[in-house]
């Protein structure tokens, strides 16, 4: 069996940050310069980094939307892979938990494929005193860390964007998906483990763009799984293909409602390959320069 790398905690206080959720320099301007993450990263690969950051204004209007109008800060937390320099290009994999449970949990079962594909891996949740059981909070939070992202590191806007999760996850991953769109993150998949629901038709149906129907959408279903069967898992594939998705990618293995480990790495090679105009997939070291635009 193989040992799994073990990843090191690391909490770092929460950001001085104003209200449109940037980092603020020694004159009160926006400075991607400073801020925890800028001046205690670049972060240890693998160790997981956390902090906690302000939502902006148009995030907390998306919590109010969604049910959460109390919702002020998140806690973010991140893994960076080998070799990561912030002034390249680097994708990111954005975990969604089921039910109400935090996103940062279920990191663990992702960072290390994730790692190894050389992907930054993130999760975003409330802190426990803003989460509501019944309002909707992973969008965001989610869009908040990757707007946090953005301001510290220069160019991580365009950084290229998956979501992905393991059952509720998986349906909860096309929600924060699609609201990612709308904040003008590239979104380049949607990684659907053990799903029974295609919440990517109704989320496109509640006003994602056009450009949401060609992301690539990778669905893992376990033999076994007798929650998500894989005749439930056809018929998510079929309601898709009939919405008008036109890359989806249906791969099972041996096991039952479980994460597959070897389908997270095929499904982060397969994002890559089809945001790339050759069709090619970089290896993993070569990840920041593959995605550096000239």
């Amino acid at each position: 069996m193989k040992a799994q790398r073990r990843m090191l905690r690391r909490t770092v206080a929460a950001p001085s940050i104003p209200a449109n959720g940037s980092p603020l320099g020694s004159s009160g301007a926006p400075s991607p310069s400073s801020g925890p993450l800028a001046s205690t990263l670049p972060p240890t690969p693998g160790e997981v980094l956390v902090t906690e950051i302000k939502l902006s204004p148009a995030n907390r209007a998306l919590a109010t939307r969604e049910g959460n109008p109390a919702l002020t800060t998140a806690r973010l937390a991140l893994v960076v892979p080998q070799g990561f320099d912030p002034s390249k290009s680097w994708p990111i994999l954005v975990i969604n938990n089921t039910e109400n449970y935090a996103n940062i949990d279920a990191m663990n079962e992702f960072k290390e494929a994730a790692f190894a594909e050389g992907w930054i891996i993130m999760g975003a949740d409330p802190i426990e005193a803003e989460k509501s059981a019944h309002g909707g909070w992973r969008s965001p939070c989610s869009v908040a860390g990757l707007d946090y992202l953005a301001a510290v590191w220069p160019g991580a806007q365009k950084w290229p964007v998956a979501c992905g999760g393991m059952s509720g996850g998986a349906n909860n991953s096309a929600a924060v998906a699609g609201e990612v769109v709308k904040a003008h993150h590239p979104l380049i998949g949607m990684l659907m483990m053990g799903c029974n629901q295609d919440m990517a038709s109704v989320e496109l149906r509640k006003g994602s763009p056009p450009q949401f129907l060609a992301v690539p959408i990778f669905l893992s279903s376990g033999k076994a799984d007798t929650i998500a069967t894989p005749a439930q898992t056809e018929e998510v594939k079929e309601s898709m293909q009939h919405t008008g998705f036109r890359k989806l990618r249906l791969e099972t293995h041996d096991g039952a409602h479980v994460v597959c480990q070897p389908h997270i790495g095929e499904a982060l090679r397969w994002f890559v390959a089809a945001s790339s105009p050759s069709g090619k997939t970089p290896t993993p070291s070569s990840l920041g320069t593959f995605f550096k635009k000239p």
